[in-house]
C-alpha cells in the first residue's frame, strides 16, 4: 500500500474517532422544565373581627361608663369606663364595698366593646322615656348611673333599683349593665377574694 493510501486511511481512522466521541445535540441530557416564579404573598384583607377595624367602627371618643352608690345621695362605690380601644379603667370607693380601692387599669376585648358599645347607645338613645320614668321617683335606695358617650354626644339613665310600669325596660337595662361588668371584667376588683363584700354588679 502506497504512503498516499496509509495517510488517507489514518486521516479517515482519527476522523471516524472523534465523531463517534462527539455529544449530539438531540442527545444532551434533558433539562428540568422551568418551574414559573412563585406569585408574591397576598395580605388578606381584615375580616370584620379584626380589633383594628371594629375599633374603626366606633367614633374616637366612644365610652361606657357604670357608677354604683350606695344610695341616692350616698357614697360612690365604684365607678367603671371602657374606652373604644378596649382600655378599662376602674376608680373604686371604700374597702368595704369593693376589694379594689382607688384606680386600676384593665383591657378588654375590642371586638366585645364595639358590640357593648353599640347595644348601649341603641338602648339609651331608643327607650330613654321609659328609663326615665323610674328615675323620677323619689327615694333613697342605691342607685347605678350609666353613661353612653360618642360623637360628642352623652346619653345617661340613673336605675334606682325599684321597679314600676317599665319593668321590661328596667331589665334590659341591667342587662346592659351586667354585660359591662363581664366585658371589663370587673369581678376580681369587686369581689376579690370575698364574695361577701357589699358593692353589688347590678341594682338590687
Amino acid at each position: 500500500m502506497g504512503q498516499m493510501t496509509k495517510t488517507t486511511l489514518l486521516a479517515l481512522l482519527l476522523t471516524s474517532t472523534a465523531c463517534a466521541g462527539a455529544v449530539s445535540p438531540s442527545s444532551a441530557a434533558p433539562q428540568p422544565p422551568a418551574h414559573p416564579a412563585p406569585e408574591a404573598a397576598q395580605t388578606p384583607a381584615p375580616s370584620s373581627s379584626d380589633p383594628s377595624t371594629t375599633a374603626a367602627q366606633l367614633p374616637h371618643d366612644a365610652a361606657i361608663e357604670v357608677t354604683a352608690f350606695a344610695s341616692f345621695s350616698g357614697a360612690e362605690m365604684f365607678t367603671v369606663r371602657i374606652h373604644a380601644d378596649g382600655t378599662v379603667r376602674w376608680h373604686g370607693g371604700d374597702a368595704y364595698f369593693v376589694a379594689k380601692t382607688g384606680e386600676a387599669v384593665g383591657q378588654a376585648n375590642v371586638a366585645d366593646v364595639a358590640d357593648l358599645w353599640h347595644a348601649a347607645e341603641t338602648l339609651l338613645r331608643t327607650r330613654r322615656g321609659e328609663l326615665d320614668a323610674c328615675e323620677r321617683m323619689s327615694t333613697d335606695a342605691a342607685r347605678t348611673v350609666v353613661r353612653v358617650k360618642g360623637a360628642g354626644t352623652t346619653f345617661e339613665v340613673v336605675d334606682i333599683g325599684l321597679d314600676c310600669e317599665t319593668h321590661g325596660v328596667r331589665q334590659d337595662l341591667r342587662a346592659l349593665v351586667e354585660r359591662v361588668h363581664v366585658v371589663a371584667d370587673t369581678e376580681g376588683w369587686i369581689h376579690g377574694d370575698d364574695a361577701r363584700r357589699m358593692a353589688p354588679r347590678l341594682s338590687s
